[in-house]
């Protein structure tokens, strides 16, 4: 079966309430790119620069982020994904 040319995961941070971390992988031919935004609960994107999963520190997840998302391009298209997702998910509650 062949996969999706964009595959969009997204969810709630436990330890980070009201921020939301979204995962997107995209797939054009030989070509495979992921990367990772959160979302902080003021509705300002930041690329992820990294994950530390069960950190020695507690909780459950790390994130440390890289640079905000302000250039028009990639902003529209970190909230479009978001707005994707946002529209799965009442879909599902609705079902």
């Amino acid at each position: 079966m062949p996969e999706e040319p964009e595959t969009i995961k997204c969810g709630m941070l436990v330890d980070h309430p009201g921020s939301w971390m979204m995962s997107v992988t995209r797939t054009d031919e030989d070509d495979r790119r992921e990367w990772s935004v959160l979302r902080k609960p003021d509705g300002t994107y930041w690329q992820v620069a990294s994950i530390d999963f069960f950190p020695r520190s507690g909780g459950t997840l790390k994130v440390e982020t890289g640079d905000q998302i302000v250039e028009a391009k990639a902003l529209a298209y970190v909230q479009s994904c978001y707005a994707k997702w946002m529209e799965k998910l009442a879909e599902q509650r609705t079902a």
